[in-house]
């Protein structure tokens, strides 16, 4: 488990600078070839910051490690384009743990406690608000039982997007 943790440690940054050109090079290709169609992404660059900044604070990742990767935020957010639209998924703990560890039982997400989850919505509520503040439409919508906000979503999205078009 030692090991297992000390590689984890060892490699945490890396991962997290390459999901982050990942998520870049994804939202490039959408403003490419979709921009006069629109597109819906289910995990945006911008909602990678904070698996950022829960591996610095579990001590996974350190200080000048995000310094690095603050810096490849800086440079290239640039060249990123707003969303229009973005929705929150909210669900309680104690179904996201039913989720994780009844339902999809995978192994890389074993050591995935409710503290952790706990952390992790709260960063997510501090991206809401960020998000808000940059003038992004933001939802929050109940996500413990998905099947009854899909049509909420569907209506949020063609309300913005006829507002948007009507400007």
């Amino acid at each position: 488990l030692e090991f297992r943790r000390v590689l984890f440690r060892s490699y945490a940054a890396l991962f997290q600078y390459k999901i982050f050109l990942k998520r870049f090079v994804q939202h490039q290709r959408i403003i490419l070839d979709l921009a006069m169609e629109g597109a819906i992404q289910d995990r945006t660059i911008y909602g990678d910051k904070p698996f950022a900044y829960m591996l610095y604070e579990s001590g996974n990742i350190d200080d000048e490690q995000l310094e690095i990767y603050e810096e490849l935020w800086g440079c290239f957010r640039h060249f990123l384009v707003k969303p229009d639209i973005m929705f929150f998924l909210e669900a309680d703990v104690p179904v996201l743990m039913k989720r994780i560890h009844g339902d999809r039982k995978r192994e890389e997400e074993n050591g995935i406690t409710p503290e952790y989850l706990e952390a992790l919505i709260y960063k997510d509520n501090e991206l809401y608000e960020d998000r808000m503040n940059d003038g992004v439409v933001c939802f929050k919508l109940d996500w413990n039982d998905p099947n009854t906000n899909i049509p909420t979503m569907v209506h949020l999205i063609k309300r913005t997007a006829s507002s948007k078009a009507s400007r």
